[in-house]
């Protein structure tokens, strides 16, 4: 769900992606492929484990809500690279809205300037003023290490656990909004 030329794609066969895949030689013929992106998630992957869906650029409510259905479902959005490549931003109201567990990633120097977490929540606060700061550093803690699996050891300020320690400054306290020059320093 990164581009608007994979729906088509997937649906006609056709368009830029298909036409580049014929240009460069790496198909021929009819590809075979899943009629939508639900049904890959559901009927073309193992239910077990979690899974990691990144960009989710040009989600739909249908898509959304069949993915769901799958469950151990963690939506990666990586802003930056969201804009840089098709320069649009992810449906966030409507990820939130159907209950999705949302993760921040930064995707790669390919499509990204940097590879900072606090530089995607800056652009998804930005896009989304309305969003709760604590959703924010939900999204990029502790849902983070519940999709790795990993939220028995990193993740949140829990005995046992051994958390990376952040401190976020430069903050708009009273509206608990990130700001242009919100940074952070690591303690631990």
């Amino acid at each position: 769900m990164e581009s608007g030329a994979e729906e088509i794609f997937l649906a006609s066969h056709g368009g830029p992606l298909m036409n580049s895949y014929t240009e460069s030689g790496l198909l021929s013929g009819n590809p075979e492929t899943v009629k939508d992106h639900a049904s890959a998630v559901t009927d073309e992957i193992t239910d077990s484990g979690n899974l990691i869906l990144v960009h989710n650029t040009y989600a739909d409510r249908e898509t959304i809500r069949k993915a769901n259905k799958r469950g151990n479902l963690f939506w990666c959005l990586c802003p930056n690279a969201n804009l840089y490549i098709e320069n649009h931003m992810p449906p966030l109201d409507l990820l939130v809205v159907e209950e999705c567990r949302i993760v921040i990633g930064t995707d790669s120097y390919a499509a990204n300037n940097r590879l900072s977490i606090l530089d995607e929540l800056k652009t998804l606060h930005s896009y989304f003023p309305e969003l709760p700061l604590s959703d924010l550093l939900k999204w990029a803690t502790l849902n983070g290490a519940m999709a790795l699996g990993e939220e028995d050891h990193f993740g949140s300020i829990t005995p046992g656990k051994k958390p990376g320690l952040l401190l976020l400054q430069d903050i708009d306290l009273q509206k608990q909004k990130l700001l242009p020059e919100s940074r952070i320093t690591r303690l631990i």
